[in-house]
């Protein structure tokens, strides 16, 4: 099954899109103005530790940054970290830290930070968990230096510390330690280009720029490279209904709304004022048996061999920049990654836009 997303085309939207990593190169960009993003609902944290929600991913990639991150062809990439080095055994990288580097209260990331908030999430995440069964010992080697000791070789080190959901984000040393790994945080203070300003549940939640935000020197790539934040406020409002959703847009109240019905995609492509476009998300979907009694226990006469299928499609990234996509609507499954299922998307023309 496909989602749809519909994006309203004004200069401020595109450039918030750039945030997120795309390339929106044959447009110009200017700084200013308000993005108003409709949702699918309320997240359930802003803590990237705690969930794998996919709209707490896509909330908190504005907030937060992890060590690496995914580029556009779904391989990793530094981002908060500057490189690193595997020892000859394969059983301790390195990582170089990125100087200058400032949280959204103003004091400087170094591997303080770095550490407890690896170690909160490889108690947390799914990801984090799966690696740090294979971590022996992370450690600050000196300000700018942390070194991960493995139990054995590891094929997942980078990609684990890459992946953008329920991704290993870094909090101040004193946010990663004051909340206990199954506690959801509350306090939300990364190194992303927004800051998080108001948050009202069930009315919206409010992001700004921030103007301290220290970017790569590499173009956009993916998740990862140079972002640059151009509009002054980013507005999440949520609004369940997918109908409404569709209608917002079409109205000019929202800018971007996710995740629209597949019929929605032909009715926004005749909008003389809307471009439709498609995202391929960076995972597919699994279905997987409850084995728990084993299939001849249930499974009628004649049925009983062992049946698995997969809903996927061939490797496949998002357009560069777009926001992430989130599980369709109305299937049951297992987000696993990389590859995917399209997606359709739409972009909203202001009359103004050429």
């Amino acid at each position: 099954m496909l989602a749809s997303v519909v994006i309203r085309r004004v200069l401020t939207v595109l450039a918030v899109v750039l945030v997120t990593g795309a390339a929106g190169d044959a447009l110009a960009q200017v700084k200013g103005g308000v993005m108003r993003v409709g949702n699918l609902g309320e997240p359930p944290a802003l803590d990237a530790h705690w969930t794998t929600a996919s709209i707490t991913e896509t909330l908190t990639n504005h907030i937060y940054e992890g060590l690496y991150s995914l580029d556009k062809d779904g391989k990793p990439i530094p981002m908060l970290a500057e490189g690193h080095s595997v020892s000859k055994d394969g059983l301790v990288y390195t990582f170089k830290l990125r100087q200058g580097v400032k949280f959204h209260n103003g004091k400087e990331m170094t591997s303080e930070d770095v550490v407890p908030s690896l170690a909160r999430w490889g108690k947390q995440s799914i990801y984090g968990k799966a690696l740090f069964a294979q971590v022996a010992d992370v450690r600050a080697v000196d300000k700018y230096t942390v070194e991960m000791k493995l139990k054995e070789k590891s094929a997942i080190v980078l990609i684990s510390l890459a992946v953008p959901n329920n991704f290993g984000a870094i909090y101040p040393k004193e946010i990663a330690e004051k909340f206990e790994p199954a506690v959801k945080a509350t306090e939300y203070i990364g190194t992303g280009p927004y800051k998080l300003a108001e948050w009202k549940p069930d009315q919206y939640i409010r992001m700004v720029r921030f103007d301290d935000y220290k970017s790569r020197n590499e173009k956009p790539n993916g998740y990862g490279g140079g972002k640059t934040a151009y509009v002054d406020e980013i507005r999440w409002v949520p609004v369940p209904e997918v109908a409404t959703r569709v209608a917002q847009v079409e109205t000019g109240e929202l800018d971007f709304a996710d995740d629209l019905n597949l019929d929605a995609f032909d009715r926004i492509k005749r909008n003389p004022g809307a471009r439709p476009i498609v995202a391929k998300p960076y995972y597919w979907l699994v279905a997987v048996f409850n084995k728990k009694e084993g299939l001849r226990r249930r499974w009628p006469e004649g049925r009983q061999s062992s049946i698995a299928w997969t809903i996927a499609s061939p490797p496949s990234r998002s357009p560069p920049g777009t926001p992430s996509s989130p599980a369709c609507p109305g299937t049951s499954g297992t987000r696993t990654r990389p590859g995917g299922s399209s997606r359709r998307r739409a972009t909203r023309r202001s009359p103004s836009a050429s």
